[in-house]
């Protein structure tokens, strides 16, 4: 998430970049009053369809490029000689009256008319004041977008060039929809390398009194590589001789894979089954760990899984005849450097049309350890 600034800290920086003639560059654009007011308002403004197309195109041209800043009230200089080509802050003019124009109307021009609406967390809107608060200048934050483009009122995508907005060509559209802060780890479950998450009737026949291998994989949909990754699995096994075990506050034996590390016993709030003890794993995915000896390697954007581990439902003997559906419930976390901490819990079934996934886990431990 961005970090903007606090108006205190702006109310300093504006008479800073006043004073010095601090100019405007890739990530710094300085607008005048009437940019903002309609038609016979203010001394005169410009037309509302123009002023939400600038707006728009201004504030997505930094989304999709790397942030900036906008200075509405703050003039642009005639004559940006001394900074070789640059506009600078100029003019007497500064700041817009009380009452002339509030921070809610900015941000709702911005909101209105860009798609997808920007998130609060992707920009901010502060009000500073002027001249002994006689007047206000009003400053726009804008964060760097990730995992979408932005598009302006006027149906165009544009991107930060030189001192003003240019339209993005095709090529540029795609690189910003396929850029990513930091990797988008997720975990794959099935009953195979195929990642099949259930069982036909036909294939219990042929599995009969087989053992049944749940085979756990990692996939990262994003171009950044992830260096290392925190994976936390917790097994709640269709075996009910180990189910009794895991109720009796005990970890079965043989349950678990060898490149992980047991925790302990979890309860795990579900929002599909009852309360659950799962058995509850870590495994450091990092050069450091010895679990891994031979298969460690950077995550890096692939559609295919990287297997992680393979985990035994317990030897669960196939009644085809009686009841063919044995289910086992996973649940999981997921930790990496650079992204947002997730979690979820999936159900795979043997001999049933599943799977069903659970997004409302919720773990009593919340704590997560930092990678």
């Amino acid at each position: 998430m961005a970090q903007f600034h606090t108006a205190d800290w702006w109310s300093t920086e504006i008479a800073r970049m006043l004073q010095e003639q601090i100019p405007e560059d890739l990530h710094l654009d300085y607008k005048e009053q009437r940019s903002l007011f309609p038609p016979g308002r203010g001394g005169g403004g410009i037309d509302k369809q123009k002023r939400a197309e600038d707006i728009s195109k201004d504030v997505s041209s930094f989304l999709n490029s790397d942030g900036g800043v906008l200075v509405y009230g703050v003039p642009e200089s005639t004559n940006p000689d001394d900074t070789g080509g640059s506009p600078v802050p100029g003019g007497a003019d500064v700041g817009f009256l009380q009452r002339q124009i509030d921070k809610e109307t900015i941000e709702n021009l911005i909101t209105s008319n860009i798609q997808p609406k920007p998130s609060p967390d992707l920009f901010q809107v502060v009000e500073v004041p002027y001249e002994s608060d006689e007047r206000l200048i009003f400053i726009v934050e804008v964060a760097a977008g990730f995992g979408n483009v932005w598009q302006a009122k006027d149906k165009r995508y544009y991107r930060r060039a030189q001192f003003k907005s240019e339209p993005m060509e095709h090529y540029e559209i795609n690189m910003v929809r396929d850029r990513h802060l930091g990797p988008d780890l997720s975990l794959v479950f099935g009953f195979n390398h195929r990642w099949e998450t259930n069982i036909s009737e036909s294939d219990c026949f042929s599995c009969q009194g087989q053992e049944i291998r749940i085979h756990v994989g990692i996939q990262n949909g994003a171009n950044d590589p992830a260096e290392s990754a925190l994976i936390e699995l917790g097994i709640f096994p269709a075996n009910w001789e180990a189910r009794r075990t895991i109720r009796g506050g005990q970890i079965p034996i043989g349950l678990l894979p060898e490149s992980f590390e047991t925790v302990g016993l979890r309860t795990v709030h579900s929002g599909v089954r009852r309360n659950l003890q799962v058995v509850w794993n870590q495994l450091w995915w990092n050069g450091s760990n010895t679990r891994l000896a031979g298969r460690y390697g950077p995550i890096f954007r692939t559609e295919a899984p990287l297997p992680v581990a393979e985990v035994p439902m317990v030897g669960v003997p196939i009644e085809v005849y009686s009841s063919f559906r044995h289910d086992a419930f996973l649940c999981w976390r997921l930790q990496a450097p650079g992204m947002e901490p997730r979690k979820g819990g999936v159900w795979l079934s043997v001999g049933y049309p599943g799977p069903l996934s659970d997004p409302s886990l919720i773990c009593e431990d919340e704590e997560w350890e930092m990678v």
